[in-house]
């Protein structure tokens, strides 16, 4: 949440607004590390920022290649839990997952995207496209998992900052005071 003053030519000057800014971020995750995957869901989700995990997010009924794509696409940031093991399996819908997140981040290259290696894969065991991008080493520690969850969670905090600066630089710019009240609309 974020605290800004607003002057505009209304009579309502040095308004104090709350913005809650509302993000989704994407988990993707091979069924090993589903207790991780849930452990990082609870924790942003706890931060008031918007998760989506297949496990909770796709209802039953529901057709789950539509509803991972519709997800990738809403998207503004990813973090994969990655493990070369789990893309050895046949039917991998990991795979599939990363493969669609690959896909989204070549389209729009500001898009972030954190990569969680466990062991025993490496690094040079990621896919071309994951290599490229800074990741993070885990541990199967579960009393370990603070370590990296607490670097994604600095990371999503700066990338919501920085979206609610750049959207309320975009109202101010344009003086629509309309456009302010549907952006803090929007965000409750």
């Amino acid at each position: 949440m974020r605290y800004f003053f607003a002057e505009n030519n209304f009579a309502f000057s040095n308004k104090l607004f709350l913005i809650n800014n509302k993000m989704l971020v994407f988990i993707s995750y091979p069924r090993e590390f589903g207790k991780f995957a849930e452990i990082l869901d609870i924790e942003l989700s706890n931060r008031n920022i918007d998760t989506f995990i297949d496990k909770s997010g796709i209802h039953p009924g529901e057709t789950w290649s539509v509803e991972i794509e519709k997800y990738i696409e809403k998207a503004d940031f990813f973090v994969v839990l990655y493990s070369a093991k789990a893309l050895e399996k046949p039917e991998n819908f990991f795979e599939i997952e990363i493969d669609l997140i690959e896909k989204r981040c070549r389209r729009d290259n500001n898009l972030k995207l954190i990569t969680v290696i466990f062991p025993p894969t490496k690094p040079n065991d990621l896919k071309p496209f994951f290599r490229t991008r800074q990741h993070l080493l885990a541990s199967e520690n579960e009393y370990e998992a603070h370590r990296w969850i607490h670097k994604i969670l600095q990371e999503v905090s700066k990338l919501k900052e920085t979206k609610v600066n750049k959207r309320i630089e975009e109202i101010e710019k344009n003086g629509d005071l309309n456009g302010l009240f549907r952006f803090l609309l929007s965000y409750y």
